[in-house]
């Protein structure tokens, strides 16, 4: 048996905040099994409650009862179905269905009481914010479902007034088709008025005309549940605390503790089918203050080794300036994450291997040195960013540079470019064809000597490297591609990130067989080497 409440009437001094946690209250007071369909109905599994509060009768009045003393007046409709209850109580009956009763009780209604039903009226006037675990998202819903600022809660609002239903998930999942306000329209041409008549309709003909949506009204209609009640998820903390003996100082002490303390707290996550999206470690100190360390999880984790890891890996970074007597681990949790991998492509690292992993390299090279490349809005030469490091795409497709050069039918290796050469068009004589190559970009540019020729064109290059371990070598210049003339940011002071460039750009091959790409500034008249031609 499920009971529908649905919010008559309250206070005009009352939020509607205030309004909505007096309806949870009244629904967790009796059962631990109920869900908010929209922001003035509750449904109730009361299944259970017979042999506590007696029968319907008595389930009905012990509601209406809890909701007075929250000064709520509320309909309470009680059916063997939870969508028959809360179109009743929505339509305004208060009544109690028995088991094998329901069409008959929803047959006198009329066709619009079944837009009571979240997901029926998409007729859409205004936008629904549906707040959920992980974040909030907008959904085009019925504008008669909120609630204003106090008093009687009218039918319909002003279609700029805000609506916000509170429901765990998107609205019930209605088969796609015309719209209410189209559907309701052709029943009236019909003569179908109520429930009673919908339901009586050939299920092959109202499938024909209306499609999946006309079949969805008519179970609606006598009753029938779309989906299971989904139980509404209690608001828990997951935090856990440890106070210590002695204090403690340095890591490897602190590692030891953090396993007792978040062993029991992934444990806990587990149960509840949640991980843990930020993580924040609240360390008191002898010294009587506080150090907080809060990270952001690339992915959900629940792992209690990967989390001691990455606090650790902090902690490194930023340690705590005096011994620790207490600490306390708390997490933003989220759902449980369902991963499946693909038959077709290479394994690649579980997503909590990947961010211990990124968290490694990042305490070693410092922050925003690790991750992925990524491509600047900038003409700037060789101007990138690091961006969070993703190794697929959806579904897992690489939508890297592979995947760039293989559209174009090309690899970023030397005999590719060799074979492309028949479609390639003649370079012309002097200059150096460098189409199906890439550049070997240097970390920071190398100071060079450029000997010039007639017209200013490179004859020779001298790196001053004697090292038997380097691989630059002097020699003439076999070939020179150029000048072309890069330069931006001018306009900029020379405080504002790199400032100004102004230079001339050449590609060059020596006679012994290697390809530089080479550079003057045009303001000092200095060489430099920018990488090795591929």
């Amino acid at each position: 048996m499920f009971a529908a409440l649905h919010l008559h009437s309250c206070p005009p001094d009352l939020t509607r905040e205030d309004i909505l946690t007096r309806l949870s209250a009244v629904a967790a007071d009796m059962t631990p099994r109920w869900e908010r369909l929209t922001a003035r109905t509750l449904v109730l599994d009361v299944s259970g409650l017979q042999r506590i509060l007696g029968g319907p009768e008595e389930i009905a009045a012990a509601a209406r009862t809890l909701a007075r003393d929250r000064d709520l007046e509320v309909r309470v409709a009680v059916a063997p179905t939870w969508v028959a209850a809360l179109i009743l109580a929505s339509a305004g009956v208060e009544a109690v269905v028995a088991r094998g009763h329901t069409p008959p009780a929803l047959a006198p209604l009329p066709v619009e009481a079944l837009a009571a039903v979240p997901g029926v009226d998409l007729a859409l006037v205004g936008a629904v914010r549906v707040r959920r675990l992980g974040g909030a998202r907008n959904y085009r819903l019925s504008a008669g479902q909120g609630l204003v600022g106090g008093g009687a809660v009218p039918d319909r609002q002003p279609p700029d007034a805000e609506t916000e239903t509170l429901v765990d998930d998107a609205p019930l999942r209605m088969p796609s088709g015309r719209p209410w306000p189209d559907v309701r329209a052709t029943l009236e041409r019909w003569g179908i008025t109520t429930c009673a008549q919908l339901a009586r309709l050939p299920a092959a003909d109202l499938q024909a005309r209306l499609g999946e949506r006309g079949l969805w009204l008519q179970r609606l209609a006598v009753g029938l549940d779309p989906r299971p009640l989904r139980g509404q998820p209690a608001d828990e903390a997951f935090s856990q605390s440890l106070e210590l003996e002695w204090p403690i100082e340095g890591l490897e002490p602190l590692s030891f503790v953090l396993g007792r303390v978040l062993d029991p707290l992934c444990a806990h996550l587990e149960t509840r089918d949640r991980a843990a999206a930020v993580v924040r470690l609240s360390l008191q100190l002898t010294d009587r203050q506080t150090h907080v360390r809060e990270i952001e999880l690339p992915v959900p984790v629940r792992e209690a080794r990967v989390l001691r890891t990455l606090l650790l890996l902090d902690l490194e970074a930023h340690p705590p300036h005096a011994a620790i007597d207490r600490l306390t681990v708390s997490v933003d949790a989220v759902p449980g994450r369902i991963v499946q991998f693909s038959l077709l492509r290479k394994a690649l690292p579980s997503d909590d291997q990947l961010a211990a992993l990124q968290a490694r390299l990042t305490a070693l090279m410092g922050a925003g040195r690790c991750g992925a490349p990524a491509l600047v809005d900038s003409h700037r030469p060789g101007d990138v960013a690091m961006a969070p490091f993703v190794p697929t795409g959806v579904e897992g497709q690489d939508t890297g540079a592979g995947a760039w050069l293989a559209a174009l039918g090309l690899t970023a290796t030397r005999e590719a470019g060799r074979a492309r050469e028949d479609a390639r068009e003649p370079a012309r004589e002097g200059w150096l064809d460098t189409a199906g190559y890439h550049v070997r970009r240097l970390r920071q540019p190398w100071p060079v000597v450029v000997v010039l020729g007639q017209g200013r064109i490179p004859r020779a290059i001298r790196f001053g490297v004697r090292s038997r371990d380097t691989v630059f070598r002097d020699g003439p210049i076999a070939q020179a591609a150029g000048p072309w003339r890069s330069s931006g940011a001018w306009w900029q002071p020379s405080t504002e990130g790199d400032g100004a460039w102004d230079r001339d750009e050449w590609d060059i091959a020596l006679e012994s067989g290697a390809a530089y790409r080479i550079f003057q500034d045009r303001k000092t008249q200095q060489w430099w080497v920018e990488g090795e031609i591929d």
